[in-house]
């Protein structure tokens, strides 16, 4: 059957779940008075807002018992009443049809190719979202959690489950909001569309990002498509039902705010306590966030030292952050903390645990730090089991290894955003490195290190342009033309890696046949 799998009242389903999102989160930004920079920004940070609530309404519903239909509809309703100004003003705009071919005609002015490359990439890989679901932790923990709670409508966290009773299920609680809400009785489900958002969301971000801050500006379209071309990233995130990309996107989405602030020596006091709030949200999901407060915790004395602000001023807001935080996502940590006695457990607590997590395949030894990336993602050339796939971060690390060394030569001193970037990622990766070397905990470090390499490289390509005159804008072209050449390769790339998953949707493969040759995949 041609489009297995492929229900539109689902597609339709999560379009409106997803709009009632950013109508939710436009009016609570607003209401509070929060002023981002940037179209971009505003349509992605008001976007996590509202999935954050939503998740944030769930989980209230599911302690005190009432995870209903009825009572998600009241809610649900209660959010279109609470946003009918901006859901106003969006109809106003869709009666312009002018408004609308402007800003659609718009989009692909500049640079054509590239982001025709990336439409047509975000697009093609819509009609893998709703396979069946065969992920080993989504089946073994991460649906029956959501299935209890539906079944049950409420969270007793159970230990007959496994990890339901000591993890945070914020993200589980959330998938399974549009599943009460819609009545869905099977799969495919709304949330596997939800897990495809943080796609171009991300893809936003990183390009919003970048956009002022590179010369040329092909550069930063190039960016999105690096991160399309990493496929266990995508790979994540058509793994339906599991939770990661969901912390990595609100823990990312958090860092960059510190970033942008602390490169531009500006504080602005929403921008922070947003920060806070993304960074809430996903230690409510996942304790790898963890990872995230720490280098969080680092850029806001950063912010403070750059700002010529003082300890005092430091005190404060980390105590704002922190205040923050523990009112989004202490529910987890002060009850395990009265059940286990210890806020992570069982991490640090159950030596079975956190042998299993950490899947360490170097030993922890201050050399092997600077080897890692090369350990871990170049194990094809050893392993005639790994996937060639892992051969794109491991050249992203490469061409750093190579460009650092270069900044040197053109005399290039980074800048701000530069060495901000590279602390997040090099933060990440040494977190990583110290307590789990599982390849989906690395990815984070992979996604900040995108944007730094082109930082860099739109830099060393400026410099040398100066230095070379017109053989180095001979160069520049070069450099451009041959990463377009890459995506092309990359993007063909992406129906090979995903073969089985096309082969299924489009009616190649039967059910049984897709799930003895997908795997756990």
């Amino acid at each position: 059957m041609f489009l297995q799998n492929f229900n539109p009242l689902v597609l339709i389903e999560s379009v409106l779940f997803i709009y009632a999102s950013y109508a939710l989160g436009d009016a609570v930004l607003r209401l509070a008075g929060f002023d981002l920079s940037s179209r971009i920004k505003r349509v992605v940070y008001r976007l996590l807002i509202g999935y954050g609530i939503f998740a944030l309404i769930g989980l209230v519903l599911a302690l005190v018992g009432l995870f209903n239909a009825a009572a998600l509809r009241i809610a649900f309703f209660a959010v279109l009443i609470f946003s009918a100004r901006t859901i106003f003003s969006h109809l106003c705009g869709l009666a312009r049809l002018g408004f609308v071919h402007k800003n659609l005609s718009g989009l692909f002015r500049d640079y054509p190719f590239f982001k025709a490359l990336i439409a047509l990439w975000l697009f093609a890989n819509i009609f893998i979202v709703f396979v069946p679901i065969t992920g080993w932790d989504a089946l073994d923990y991460h649906l029956p959690i959501i299935n209890d709670i539906i079944t049950k409508e409420r969270a007793d966290f159970t230990p007959a489950i496994p990890s339901y009773n000591y993890l945070p299920i914020l993200a589980e609680i959330f998938y399974a909001v549009p599943i009460v809400l819609f009545g869905e009785t099977g799969a495919p489900y709304v949330f596997q569309f939800l897990m495809y958002s943080v796609l171009p969301l991300l893809l936003a971000l990183i390009y919003d990002f970048l956009r002022d801050r590179v010369a040329d500006r092909r550069l930063a379209i190039a960016a999105p498509l690096l991160i399309l071309s990493l496929f266990d990233f995508q790979r994540e995130i058509m793994h339906a039902g599991y939770i990661d990309v969901f912390v990595f996107l609100f823990s990312i989405a958090s860092t960059l705010l510190l970033i942008e602030a602390a490169a531009s020596r500006t504080i602005q006091q929403s921008g922070i306590v947003l920060s806070a709030a993304m960074l809430g949200i996903a230690l409510s999901m996942k304790y790898l966030a963890f990872f995230s407060l720490a280098t969080n915790g680092l850029l806001l004395a950063i912010l403070a030292w750059r700002a010529r602000e003082g300890l005092g001023w430091l005190v404060r807001w980390g105590s704002v952050c922190l205040l923050v935080i523990a009112a989004i996502a202490g529910y987890w940590y002060v009850r395990n903390a009265a059940w286990f006695g210890s806020p992570v457990y069982p991490m640090f607590s159950s030596a079975e645990f956190t042998g299993a997590v950490e899947n360490l395949i170097v030993e922890r030894t201050p050399q092997n730090f600077f080897l890692f990336p090369f350990a871990r993602f170049g194990r094809w050339f050893s392993d005639p089991n790994e996937t060639s796939s892992r051969l794109v971060p491991l050249a992203y690390f490469g061409v750093l290894y190579i460009l650092l060394p270069l900044t040197i030569f053109v005399r290039h001193r980074l800048s701000a955003a530069e060495a901000l970037l590279l602390l997040a990622m090099g933060l990440w990766l040494l977190f990583s490195f110290l307590t789990s070397h599982q390849i989906r905990f690395l990815l984070p470090a992979v996604l900040f290190l995108v944007p730094f390499l082109v930082l860099l490289a739109d830099s060393i390509l400026a410099s040398i342009r100066t230095r070379l005159a017109g053989t180095g804008a001979l160069a520049s072209r070069l450099a451009v033309g041959a990463l377009g050449l890459l995506f092309v390769v990359t993007f063909l790339g992406n129906f090979h890696y995903f073969q089985i998953r096309f082969l299924y949707a489009f009616g190649v493969y039967t059910e049984e046949q897709y799930i003895g040759s997908i795997g756990s995949q």
